[in-house]
């Protein structure tokens, strides 16, 4: 029987990992497999299994299946009956502990893979099913992490080498070098920098951090702010900014479908994280030649070159922050350059068809 990779992923607001799991499937697609996937619909927010669903090909064959609960048990039973209702030799692909959990009861004959996205412990509900979701790992057949600091942790945890495969986040961007062109077109202002936060508007990701940063008149004069997402502390960050007169300095967007017109004309992203796995929104940037500030978290400093493609700072260190950013805007035009000059190994090492590959290697190997 052909083998049929059967991805399991429940999607929230279109963000990394989302992106993630679409530029897999079309990867697969393109090497010639079938895969498969079963998009989790929660009933409390059904729009975002319905949008993501519009963004993948419509080759792709997609099959939804509703749940009321992170642990719904009735889903687990609905996973079990499809797998094995078709006569197919299915590797499960889960993303996410949702879909991990669904598969709890599979039969030993099928073979599961997991592909870790990173802890983001938000909160003690998040922490709850980060620590369920190890747990279950235990009981697949490989586990794909993201970055070599996750591969430590797993090793360190008690799991064996060779159910462990390193493969970083692809390249999400299509038509890259369209977009590589098309932001080299546009006119930049070097003496006031613009700089792009875009992720969700949460405590882990620094948000407040940042924008605290625009108090400093020095700041304020060589730099502006565009801010792309949303989340629980949008209100809080609007607030701050409206009462220290920052409107000037700081645009808040909201959530972007579409946040590459914001990457085009950004002269640097900046990525305060507390907590990170490896950010797609990191790896775009530097593909597309836009330097880097972030906190050396996650896997960003298997990303970023320190004083090359981007400034690793210090977390929640404000005068680290503000010299990083005083040291951009004295040297941007040589580590723009730089940056710029590593585009075309970037964009080869991340490239979908390399992760298809090597992800079809395992699958093969566990057949």
């Amino acid at each position: 029987m052909k083998l049929s990779p059967l991805f399991i992923f429940a999607p929230g607001k279109l963000a990394g990992a989302e992106r993630m799991v679409i530029s897999a499937l079309t990867a697969l697609e393109e090497l010639q497999m079938k895969p498969i996937i079963i998009i989790i619909k929660e009933t409390r927010s059904p729009e975002l299994a319905d949008d993501f669903s519009r963004l993948l090909p419509d080759t792709i064959e997609k099959v939804f299946l509703t749940t009321t609960s992170a642990t719904d048990f009735r889903f687990i039973s609905q996973i079990k009956d499809f797998v094995l209702a078709r006569h197919e030799t299915f590797i499960v692909h889960t993303h996410g502990y949702k879909a991990l959990f669904g598969t709890y009861s599979l039969p030993k004959s099928v073979k599961r893979v997991h592909t870790h996205h990173g802890n983001t412990s938000q909160n003690l509900k998040v922490k709850f099913y980060e620590f369920l979701a190890e747990i279950l790992m235990k009981r697949c057949d490989h586990i794909f992490v993201l970055s070599k600091e996750m591969m430590r942790y797993f090793l360190g945890n008690g799991y064996k080498a060779d159910m462990l495969t390193y493969t970083p986040n692809m390249l999400s961007l299509k038509n890259i070098k369209n977009l590589i062109s098309e932001r080299k077109s546009i006119t930049r202002n070097e003496e006031r920098l613009s700089l792009l936060y875009l992720g969700r508007l949460s405590p882990e990701k620094g948000i407040l951090f940042m924008i605290e940063l625009f108090k400093d008149y020095e700041i304020q004069r060589n730099f502006k702010l565009e801010v792309v997402g949303d989340g629980i502390e949008r209100e809080i960050a609007e607030k701050f900014v409206g009462n220290n007169k920052l409107e000037k300095s700081i645009t808040f967007h909201g959530f972007q479908n579409d946040p590459i017109p914001y990457l085009l004309k950004a002269d640097a992203l900046v990525q305060p994280s507390l907590t990170e796995g490896m950010p797609m929104t990191l790896i775009e940037s530097l593909a597309l030649g836009i330097p880097v500030l972030a906190n050396p978290v996650g896997a960003i400093p298997e990303l970023i070159e320190n004083h090359k493609n981007g400034l690793l700072t210090d977390i929640e260190n404000s005068d680290v922050w503000k010299k990083a950013l005083i040291e951009l805007k004295n040297n941007y035009r040589e580590i723009k350059e730089t940056t710029e000059s590593n585009q075309k190994e970037f964009i080869q090492n991340f490239s979908p068809n390399k992760w298809a590959k090597k992800t079809l290697e395992v699958y093969q190997n566990l057949k």
